[in-house]
């Protein structure tokens, strides 16, 4: 299901790429990552990082949800919903949130450090 998934957010990011008129290369200078990891990323070769999708979903002006969907026996479905249905159900959900919420504190204090080395540099 794993490798399903990455395809399938692979997938996902190239349509929206496509249809926002972006180009990979773009996409890999927003989010800070090189051509060649991006590409690993796009082909389903390598997985995104919870990091990775938030960053990804902010360039891109998405939800993570929308990056995530996927389709299986033609139903649409969620990843994030396919996690909840299975036993471990809150757990999963508690970790999904978690990592949304590290990402988060993540991205902040990038926000805060860069703003602080800019304000360093003026003076």
């Amino acid at each position: 299901m794993r490798d399903d998934v990455n395809q399938a957010m692979a997938k996902n990011i190239l349509d929206i790429l496509k249809h926002q008129g972006r180009k990979q290369i773009e996409l890999a200078d927003g989010i800070g990552v090189s051509k060649q990891i991006l590409s690993k990323m796009l082909t389903g070769g390598r997985g995104v990082s919870a990091f990775e999708l938030k960053k990804i979903s902010e360039y891109l002006n998405v939800p993570m949800e929308r990056i995530m969907r996927f389709t299986e026996s033609n139903n649409d479905l969620n990843s994030i919903d396919a996690l909840k249905k299975s036993d471990k159900a809150k757990e999963a959900e508690n970790a999904l949130l978690a990592a949304e919420a590290i990402a988060d504190r993540i991205l902040y204090q990038r926000k805060v450090l860069d703003a602080g080395i800019m304000e360093g540099e003026e003076e």
